[in-house]
């Protein structure tokens, strides 16, 4: 530790100690022995008679509220104006070691024990530095002190806390009840541009400025007014920077109260979220133009607001690439330029065009880059400049640049990254006027194509179904006579026939009433499609209608061994519909699960309520199942699950597509489920109990 080398009289003291009792009974032998000794009771209360007044000597306690010993003497020993003066630290134990005690800027430490061996120390340690005697490094006193481990690691905690509070990435500001810092890490003395030593005792009006300091203060008096723990926020200017102060009440603590600050610096956030606002601004401005013209010069009028600059000017590159023309041109002179073109390859404009790269021009007079005609042209002067490309992915479209900031400041990297950024939404914006332009030209020449071709398939369309209805009456008026003259010779009304006779008399039957419901199929499907067919609704008593469609199907049924069954819920009565076109949906679902299921095999359907105003009637068999992948092509015409299905089973794949489209035409859906092949299916349509309601799709 220093010591002094001149004789010098110590008379005034300032003894510090939050202990009342060891303060009186020093000062009493310390006044005894004839110093005039100041009394203080805390490390904020010393600092602010030292702003005062320079004592001849400074006996500290090393632990106390506020501002400990420790910070008391770091705020003399770091101002030229005190660094004289002596400091004599007490501590109750030697913890924190001679090393420490140096570091500090201390000239003495005594160690605290007995009140009247702590005072035979002090006197002979005022009577050493004033003889100019050297002063023992060690702590005085330490030998006598027992026990007095507990103590160590209490300090050896505080001072682990003291450092992570000092190498804490944000900063931290301790006040008191009256608003004055007692304590200050090395990122908020950063933050504040102040030492740490010059921030202890200030209040935080004098340390932030009457403005700021206003504020913090006020957010501090509504916080004492509130709970223990609350927490109150203020963002703050603090030079150039911007800084959020958060603030956390402390109540009922022994010094009695005050607040701990938590300082991040927001000046990179603050300006983030200005750019981020301001490219939102222009994007509505993009989205609201309804040309380029317009849209062009409400960015530029805002963009020469925003960045505070005398004039601005975007130019868009001429299509054949040899010239770039002013489209937009603000300013003092900017009226007369607007139109005209500059040389592609000349200029700081058609620099950064060729290159597509953005350029800060400090000063564009020296710059061999600078294209001077323009301001001889308009009579401008321009000092410095920003230029960026209007930029996409596909090419550059021209630029935009920025002339003297209004301020006679230089240009900032940020302002280039804004204007960049801009500039990208302002080039995506143009590319895609031009490119909606295009799209709408090509768009009308493909609607009138589509409208002629559209017109052709309706035309088509009709021929089609004109056609098959044709051939379907064609086809079932000699069908009708066939089957007529078959079922007489099969009843044998002119005479017996053969055994082998009959076998092929019911052959040519059978095969004839096969080939007529596939015409009448394909003439009911032509009808729903070309939508000549029509419903006739009426209440249909479900239970009755199921029955009626299984009695059709039994012998069929029967012939392969096949159980049939159904089910139908008690809430089920009646469905508005039409009865015959609900009995053909049911019978070609039942033919369907009797003909695609092996001989014992079991056909059930079933009908239930759902979602209060649906009828769900579901099909169910344990044949030969549907692939996934066919779930939803065997319902389209002439389809059918398997290739190999319509060689061994009859059928033209007319069925299902025909009971889609009548399911529809009542507002209902039809679809299919299976575990997959060999699985069985279950084909399920619903119906709304009134008409006039569409199902939703499963």
């Amino acid at each position: 530790m220093p010591s002094p080398h001149t004789e010098r009289r110590l008379r005034r003291i300032l003894l510090v100690d939050n202990d009342r009792v060891i303060v009186t009974l020093l000062r009493d032998a310390l006044e005894e022995r004839g110093y005039l000794v100041t009394p203080a009771f805390d490390g904020l209360e010393a600092l602010e008679y030292l702003a005062a007044d320079h004592p001849d000597c400074v006996i500290l306690d090393m632990v106390m509220p506020k501002v400990d010993g420790a910070g008391v003497c770091r705020a003399i020993k770091e101002d030229p104006a005190r660094r004289h003066i002596p400091v004599v630290l007490l501590t109750a134990a030697a913890a924190e070691g001679e090393a420490a005690l140096r570091a500090i800027g201390a000239d003495a430490c005594i160690a605290k024990r007995d009140i009247a061996r702590t005072i035979e120390d002090v006197a002979e340690t005022l009577g050493r530095l004033e003889s100019g005697t050297a002063v023992p490094e060690k702590v005085v006193g330490v030998e006598g002190l027992h026990p007095r481990q507990m103590v160590v690691e209490l300090l050896l905690a505080n001072r682990s806390l003291a450092h992570l509070l000092r190498v804490l990435g944000e900063g931290v500001l301790v006040v008191d009840p009256a608003s004055r810092v007692t304590y200050v890490n090395a990122v908020a003395s950063r933050l504040l541009e102040r030492g740490e030593a010059a921030c202890l005792g200030l209040p935080v009006r004098a340390l932030l400025g009457e403005g700021a300091g206003g504020a913090l203060e006020e957010t501090l008096r509504r916080l004492a007014h509130a709970e223990e723990g609350a927490t109150g926020d203020v963002v703050l200017p603090c030079r150039d920077r911007h800084v959020r102060f958060t603030a956390t009440h402390l109540r009922g603590v022994e010094d009695g109260g005050g607040a701990v600050l938590v300082l991040r610096d927001e000046t990179a956030l603050l300006r983030r979220i200005e750019e981020l606002s301001t490219l939102n601004e222009l994007s509505a401005l993009f989205i609201m133009a309804g040309d380029q013209a317009s849209m062009l010069r409400l960015v530029m009028e805002r963009v020469k607001t925003l960045m505070h600059v005398e004039a601005g000017s975007l130019l868009l590159a001429r299509p054949d690439g040899q010239a770039l023309t002013f489209a937009i041109a603000l300013g003092e002179k900017g009226s007369a330029i607007e139109g005209r073109e500059v040389p592609a390859d000349q200029g700081i404009a058609g620099w950064v065009h060729r290159r597509g790269q953005a350029l800060i021009v400090s000063d564009a007079r020296t710059d061999p880059r600078f294209f001077s005609e323009v301001d001889a042209l308009t009579h401008f002067e321009t000092r410095s400049m920003i230029c960026v490309p209007l930029k996409t992915r596909r090419r550059v479209l021209g630029v935009i640049q920025i002339i003297n900031r209004v301020d006679g400041a230089q240009f900032s990297t940020e302002d280039l990254n804004l204007l960049a950024a801009i500039a990208l939404h302002a080039a995506n914006a143009i590319d895609n006027l031009q490119l909606i332009q295009e799209l709408r030209a090509h768009s009308e020449g493909l609607e009138g194509a589509v409208r002629n071709r559209t017109e052709e398939l309706v035309e088509a369309s009709q021929y089609k179904a004109q056609f098959l209805a044709n051939m379907s009456h064609e086809l079932r008026t000699p069908l009708n006579s066939i089957l007529g003259f078959s079922e007489v010779l099969e009843q044998q009304l002119f005479g017996p026939l053969t055994e082998r006779q009959a076998r092929y008399v019911g052959n040519v039957l059978k095969s004839g009433r096969h080939l007529l419901a596939l015409v009448e199929n394909l003439l009911e499907l032509t009808r729903a499609q070309a939508g000549t067919l029509t419903l006739s609704p009426s209440p249909v008593v479900v239970a009755e209608a199921l029955q009626r469609a299984l009695e059709a199907i039994r012998a069929r049924a029967t012939a392969k061994g096949i159980t049939l069954a159904a089910e139908v819920d008690p809430t089920v009565t009646a469905v508005e519909a039409d009865p015959e076109r609900l009995h053909q949906i049911l019978l070609n679902l039942l033919e369907n699960g009797v003909k695609f299921t092996q001989e014992g095999g079991a056909v059930r359907v079933s009908a239930r309520l759902t979602g209060g105003e649906w009828l769900e009637i579901a099909v169910r068999d344990t044949g030969i199942g549907v692939k996934p992948e066919d779930s939803e092509r065997i319902f389209q015409e002439f389809e059918m699950g398997d290739a190999a299905l319509s060689r061994q089973h009859q059928g033209a794949g007319l069925g299902l597509a025909l009971c889609r489209s009548l399911g529809e035409m009542h507002g209902g859906r039809i679809w299919v489920t299976s575990a997959g092949e060999g699985q069985g299916s279950t084909f399920t349509f619903t119906l709304p109990l009134r008409q006039g309601k569409s199902a939703p799709r499963p």
